[in-house]
């Protein structure tokens, strides 16, 4: 069995959290054609330890073991929900303080590995923080949108591009819907959600 085939079966395409209905009852009343949320696992035990030590103990061959289940995730759920021809992967990007702090940036890294074991390509810095925002752990989602809003925009031309927005970690979906406005902003067009892990 593939990584990912149980909890495919077990959560809901559109906000990736567990559920035995697809979509789940948050979800039923959301646009159709927003993107689908694709992701590993929760972020529970162990899963949350190997994140934690990828981010900050700055373990990269975690990272690449992180990156090889999304990879497979991906193709996974491809077979039943092809991508659009001319796909690529985009990265959420961190804020300038934190990539200097931390030294990388953990979802860029993350891309390239679903990159280069899914054949898809990948924009290299295609958003950026535009504005330093507080930490989202500890804000609620209310607080989560409102402090990421108008954080991001685009660095280079996406116009007409179909994008996968990759992540590590997926909470309220504030950050990654940030993404995804700047993405449309630039005329690209979001088509999958994929993380790593997704906080119950």
């Amino acid at each position: 069995r593939r990584p990912g085939d149980r909890g495919r079966r077990r959560r809901c395409g559109r906000c990736g959290l567990r559920s035995s209905a697809d979509p789940c009852p948050g979800c039923r009343l959301a646009d159709p054609s927003s993107p689908r949320t694709l992701v590993c696992c929760d972020y529970a035990p162990p899963a949350d330890r190997l994140v934690t030590a990828f981010k900050y103990g700055r373990r990269l061959a975690l990272g690449r073991a992180i990156g090889a289940a999304m990879a497979m995730r991906l193709e996974a759920d491809r077979c039943e929900h092809p991508l659009p021809r001319d796909t690529a992967l985009l990265a959420v990007p961190i804020s300038s303080g934190r990539l200097a702090r931390r030294g990388f940036d953990q979802a860029a890294v993350l891309a390239r590995q679903v990159g280069a074991r899914s054949g898809l390509p990948v924009v290299a810095a295609g958003l950026v923080r535009i504005r330093d925002t507080r930490p989202q752990p500890g804000l609620d989602r209310g607080e989560r949108e409102r402090n990421l809003g108008g954080a991001m925009a685009a660095r280079v031309s996406l116009a007409g591009r179909p994008l996968v927005l990759v992540d590590d970690v997926v909470t309220s979906g504030a950050t990654i819907a940030e993404a995804e406005r700047a993405v449309r902003a630039a005329g690209g067009e979001p088509v999958l959600r994929l993380a790593f892990a997704r906080t119950p």
